[in-house]
């Protein structure tokens, strides 16, 4: 899990400072209905904020919500799995992940939000021993419950399948 959470902080990080460089028609151009490349963003920062709500609570009030697994805790390769096994039944974000108007006034003011809010799921991560982040469960709209463990794979995955669409040749 630590190394999936590094690898998110590094690729917000190079993505932040990369996308800060584009100009503002480019972040904003929507090509063939897709979302545009501050509409991905927006929906990061959406698809990370529950996690981080989560995490703010009490850890006995999310396993009273939630609960612990009584499974071993899936691997980087097996959250992919599942997460792609979805996609291709047709899974797709809810509409409260769909990104709506952007509220704020620079593309750089979301880029700072969106690292921002990688580095507080990072400091709130750090508070958390191993055992309790492979125990302790948390809703997915998806994929169900999953261990923060998970949930922290689930969002490097989920990040870079966003990002790949913005198509920076030296991220990846």
């Amino acid at each position: 899990m630590e190394e999936s959470l590094q690898e998110l902080v590094e690729l917000t990080k190079r993505y932040h400072d990369y996308l800060i460089t584009l100009d503002e028609d480019t972040v904003n151009e929507s090509k063939e209905g897709k979302w545009s490349i501050n509409e991905e963003i927006i929906h990061l920062v959406l698809s990370i904020s529950p996690i981080i709500r989560a995490l703010k609570m009490p850890k006995f009030q999310i396993r009273l919500l939630f609960g612990t697994a009584s499974r071993p805790v899936y691997s980087f390769s097996e959250v992919e799995k599942i997460y792609r096994e979805e996609l291709g039944q047709g899974a797709v974000a809810p509409k409260y992940y769909e990104p709506k108007k952007n509220k704020f006034n620079t593309s750089k003011e979301l880029y700072d939000k969106w690292l921002n809010k990688t580095l507080e799921l990072e400091k709130l991560l750090n508070k958390w021993d191993q055992n309790d982040l492979d125990k302790v469960l948390l809703p997915h709209p998806s994929l169900g419950k999953l261990t923060i463990s998970e949930l922290v794979h689930f969002t490097l995955i989920h990040s870079k399948s966003h990002l790949l669409k913005v198509k920076n040749p030296e991220t990846f």
